[in-house]
């Protein structure tokens, strides 16, 4: 629970534009950085992803992620720091623009899972989500945890749903998946990956 109100405490500060540090997000010298895109849900409904970075350098920025309505409204915000999320692994502690482009690439998500089609199946007998393994020495794999409140059948339903999913980096070895209906978001699970590198 800490962690939560503490990320949305930071995600709140962020993206209202002022610095997690104090002052205005635009102040000289820090590693300020923003990026956006829209995100077409139908023909007639269409989010934008937003994100933004603020820290004493870019190796020490705090950054945070929002999903927005069409009205400007935020729908999920999270953050995070940039040391500890694979998205931002080679942003040097200077480097504004790499970090741009970095944020750039954290809006758009994971491009192999863009529907809930595309997270494991849970098998009826099986106690959670199907696990690819990377290799046979392999102990972790691509496993899939559903969030909390999330059972076999919701998780089900939403996966047939096929609904509009973004699946955006939270950590060295997980993203997190967010999923948007008519109801509006849902936080389906965290997808986790092999560390890089792994046999």
């Amino acid at each position: 629970m800490l962690r939560i109100v503490r990320s949305a405490l930071i995600a709140t500060v962020v993206l209202s534009g002022w610095s997690v540090f104090g002052g205005p997000a635009q102040a000289v010298g820090r590693c300020n950085a923003r990026a956006s895109v829209p995100w077409e849900i139908t023909r007639d409904r269409t989010l934008t992803v937003e994100a933004f970075s603020d820290g004493p350098d870019c190796t020490k920025a705090t950054v945070a992620i929002a999903i927005r309505d069409q009205s400007g409204d935020a729908l999920w915000t999270d953050a995070g720091s940039a040391g500890a999320i694979v998205t931002f692994k080679d942003v040097g502690a200077t480097n504004v623009a790499v970090m741009k482009t970095a944020l750039d690439e954290w809006v758009r998500g994971a491009p192999f899972m863009r529907q809930t089609d595309a997270i494991p199946d849970w098998p009826s007998d099986a106690p959670e989500p199907t696990t690819k393994l990377w290799s046979q020495n392999d102990k972790t794999g691509f496993r899939f945890v559903p969030a909390a409140g999330i059972d076999r059948a919701k998780y089900v339903a939403v996966r047939e749903a096929k609904l509009p999913l973004l699946c955006y980096g939270i950590a060295r070895d997980r993203l997190t998946c967010i999923a948007v209906s008519d109801d509006g978001v849902t936080k389906v699970g965290e997808q986790y990956f092999p560390p890089l590198g792994a046999p």
